[in-house]
């Protein structure tokens, strides 16, 4: 059997030391004793993941506003790189989470939403630019050039054979800048056609800072994600979210804007099958 931790929190806008202190401490107090696989006769997990952003915060106004905390990971000093190798280690597992990344090309600095993946050993597996930004993305980040998806060459199906999962970052499930066709399930479809058996999922999933109402439903939620994982009903597919909580002032995102933005939390792993809910989070309290 295979286990996934997801870690849920709200991150401390703009400071990743802050936010990653808390995130050690909600897998400390998840699994306090890590001498060996086993915590009081529970396995360890085989793969934790974090939400979209985990460490910055969300919201931003442009590029130069998030350029000192995006990191370009081809350097070798990358924060976020070193955190999840440690955490790998230290857990004996896998580490997804979602991070902002900057590389130079022809001169010119670009940004990503992106999340990095890496195998208990703390090597870096993968890196995926989310390909479908959502509008707060748009103040700042490049488009990812297509959905990706790796094999977990730790985690064997019973044939022997390596887990193979998706990755994708909140907004790619949805359609295509909410412009293309509701039917066409790109994300959806990507993942099928190419056979996984799960899907990471790093999200900040939030309100629409329109509605009205603002409090997150987690049923809701969770139902629409259902809705457009579509093409994999009925299939043997978990669907594994991070997911954060917490609100951000929509000023740091369009300068002068009043109101904030509100999360969603509902962390959970659903099995495609059914659909049904394995385990699921509320849409408020930071745990794993």
């Amino acid at each position: 059997n295979m286990k996934v931790a997801c870690v849920q929190l709200e991150p401390v806008h703009g400071n990743k030391k802050a936010s990653m202190a808390k995130a050690e401490s909600l897998l400390r107090d998840r699994f306090s004793n890590i001498s060996s696989n086993f915590v009081d006769g529970e396995r360890l997990p085989d793969i934790i993941i974090l939400p979209e952003m985990a460490f910055t915060g969300y919201l931003f106004r442009d590029q130069s506003h998030i350029e000192d905390l995006a990191e370009d990971i081809s350097e070798g000093d990358s924060e976020t790189q070193a955190w999840c190798s440690k955490i790998a280690q230290q857990y004996k597992s896998g580490v997804c989470v979602g991070f902002p990344r900057k590389e130079k090309e022809n001169g010119v600095t670009k940004a990503y939403n992106s999340l990095m993946l890496v195998d208990p050993d703390g090597t870096l597996l993968v890196v995926y630019d989310k390909h479908h930004l959502y509008s707060a993305d748009e103040t700042w980040a490049c488009e990812g050039e297509s959905f990706k998806h790796v094999a977990l060459d730790w985690i064997k199906k019973k044939d022997g054979t390596a887990v193979c999962a998706g990755l994708g970052i909140c907004m790619d499930i949805n359609p295509k800048g909410f412009v293309n066709p509701w039917h066409e399930f790109e994300f959806a479809q990507y993942l099928k056609d190419v056979g996984v058996d799960l899907i990471l999922f790093c999200s900040a999933w939030c309100k629409d800072p329109d509605d009205i109402d603002q409090t997150p439903n987690g049923m809701e939620t969770m139902n629409y994600w259902c809705s457009r994982l579509q093409p994999l009903l009925q299939s043997n597919v978990y669907f594994c979210v991070a997911d954060r909580v917490g609100t951000e002032l929509n000023d740091l995102s369009i300068k002068g804007k009043s109101g904030s933005t509100h999360f969603c939390g509902t962390s959970c792993v659903l099995h495609m099958q059914s659909p049904s809910i394995i385990a699921c989070l509320d849409e408020y309290k930071e745990t794993v």
